[in-house]
């Protein structure tokens, strides 16, 4: 990310899906506050590349969902979907 952050340009869609991936492998580490900052940090950006009701917004608000479950936040889980 950090490569991605200094070498390229950080509006692109690639760089959104770098974002959710990482995101993503994080959850998968348990690292779910790390997850959550990478996802949200990549909706801006996808919201200007897709439709709100896309595919390419639904797939990182599915994962934000997936991380608030685990972090017990029900609530804001069941807001994502």
């Amino acid at each position: 990310l950090v490569i991605y952050e200094n070498y390229c340009l950080k509006n692109t869609e690639e760089f959104t899906w770098n974002l959710i991936s990482l995101g993503i492998i994080n959850t998968e580490l348990g690292n779910y506050k790390r997850a959550r900052e990478l996802i949200e940090q990549s909706l801006p950006l996808r919201k200007k590349f897709y439709p709100e009701n896309s595919n390419g917004v639904a797939w990182p608000l599915y994962h934000l969902a997936i991380i608030f479950m685990k972090l017990g936040l029900y609530e804001e889980s069941k807001e994502q979907l």
